[in-house]
């Protein structure tokens, strides 16, 4: 369970970093690139959000790679029954449903475009990766009770999982029983 645990942690922590710098990242952008609104502030004011902006890009970039590899790792350790037993035990199945649910919120539901930032490459934002590391890993829970009592617990909208296979379908990035 402290594996489990850990993994929980980690994933979490580096997720609720890029999550919220992210939106803060395109707020900085789009001031810059609006001449009125960035001609309207003052030279402290300009430099501030310039500061700001070049923390959060160094904060996404070092923690958006190891996000990524993370969503990654953890879909392929579940492929191990055992492993995907731990995940599902009371203590901590709630936490993976919150986690799961509230990632793909973020990249499929009506605050998405807030992750729109004009250099994603540069940041290592793969946002159709991370979809499809997301479906990944709800197929393989998606076949146990308690994780489908977990979700309607949540409020898991069932709108939101179509919504996220949309794409993954579209571009190909599971096939088969990986959906």
């Amino acid at each position: 369970i402290k594996f489990a645990n850990g993994i929980m942690n980690e994933t979490n922590t580096l997720i609720a970093t890029v999550m919220q710098k992210l939106p803060e990242i395109r707020e900085a952008q789009l001031k810059m690139k609006n001449p009125q609104e960035w001609g309207a502030l003052s030279e402290e004011e300009q430099k501030q959000i310039s500061e700001r902006l070049e923390e959060h890009e160094r904060d996404v970039k070092h923690a958006l790679p190891l996000c990524n590899k993370t969503l990654q790792m953890f879909g392929y350790l579940n492929t191990d029954e055992d492993i995907r037993k731990l995940f599902l035990l009371d203590e901590l199945c709630s936490r993976l449903v919150a986690m799961l649910l509230h990632v793909m919120t973020k990249l499929v539901g009506s605050k998405g475009l807030e992750l729109k930032v004009d250099n994603p490459e540069e940041l290592e934002f793969k946002p159709k990766m991370m979809l499809r590391d997301l479906c990944y890993i709800f197929g393989l829970f998606a076949k146990a009770e308690v994780f489908q009592v977990e979700c309607a617990k949540s409020g898991c909208d069932p709108g939101l999982l179509r919504q996220a296979l949309k794409p993954v379908k579209k571009l190909n990035l599971l096939q088969g029983e990986q959906l």
